[in-house]
């Protein structure tokens, strides 16, 4: 089991059991006979690292002592890496280079700077600030993107931009949108924060009061005229058809984070930090 647990990831168990539990929820509407819209949800950052992933509880202890049993379900291992790794960045400025060069060119100190200079901003230059997206300015559909819907013939993704996380729903063609939209983000919203959180403090981030300005995820507000929250994409081929080319991750940040997030002490206070959230949310209900 113990196995088992470090490849559902390395979030605290009562977070990952909490994330089965939401695609338990999402697919509670779906027909006895009928599939699960929701295949799968992955978690990760902003730079390519896979932190989980939750297919329901439908996968049972037993089952996952099976030896065949895999966390990708009837996925393919090769397209949820690639979403993990490479497709995950996209709705981010990163890798983090793309960042430090935008918010250098902001800046007005590009050109005329040495490579080692030019090295040196982007190691200061925070993961979790996002300049304008690369993709969407020349488009004029804003500068930060919220949410990314991508249609393929036999599943679509939904990608959720938390900054420095990123949420991706693997669903079918007819899965509810809207549903995911009202039920799963909000809880997301709440149940990841503790993860979030750290993650900033790990790179840097400074203090909660300086995070707020950018809204409780870590987005910066649009300018007037910039109205699109996320962008939709359709296409008639697999993910995995799609060429991109993304720059390598810088490994230190990537070590860096797993190492954080796997420490058991870190794992207590998150658990402690998402209860802590999740009474506050119920107060607000009530």
């Amino acid at each position: 089991m113990a196995a088992a647990q470090a490849s559902r990831g390395i979030l605290p168990s009562e977070t990952l059991n909490a994330l089965d539990l939401l695609v338990d929820r999402l697919n509670s509407a779906a027909t006895a006979s009928g599939p699960l819209p929701v295949r799968s949800l992955l978690v990760g950052t902003s730079s390519g690292v896979g932190l989980s992933r939750s297919l329901g509880t439908a996968h049972t202890a037993r089952q996952m002592q099976n030896p065949n049993f895999s966390h990708s379900g009837s996925m393919s291992e090769e397209v949820l890496s690639s979403v993990e790794t490479v497709w995950a960045t996209l709705v981010s400025a990163t890798p983090p280079h793309v960042m430090a060069a935008a918010a250098s060119s902001a800046a007005g100190n590009g050109g005329g700077t040495s490579s080692e200079s030019e090295e040196k901003k982007d190691d200061s230059v925070p993961a979790h600030i996002q300049p304008p997206h690369p993709l969407l300015s020349p488009l004029q559909m804003g500068e930060h993107v919220k949410t990314v819907t991508a249609s393929f013939d036999n599943c679509t993704l939904i990608h959720v931009h938390f900054a420095p996380l990123v949420v991706t729903f693997v669903t079918l063609p007819d899965a509810n949108i809207g549903m995911i939209r009202d039920v799963a983000i909000p809880s997301l919203k709440v149940l990841l924060e503790p993860v979030r959180r750290a993650l900033v403090r790990s790179r840097g981030g400074g203090t909660m009061n300086q995070l707020a300005h950018g809204g409780q995820v870590g987005l910066a507000p649009m300018a007037p005229g910039q109205t699109s929250p996320g962008m939709v994409v359709n296409a008639q081929m697999m993910p995995q058809q799609m060429q991109y080319n993304p720059q390598p991750i810088h490994a230190a940040q990537t070590q860096s984070d797993l190492q954080m997030l796997a420490d058991p002490a870190l794992q207590q206070q998150l658990y402690h930090q998402q209860y802590h959230q999740q009474q506050l949310q119920q107060q607000g209900y009530q």
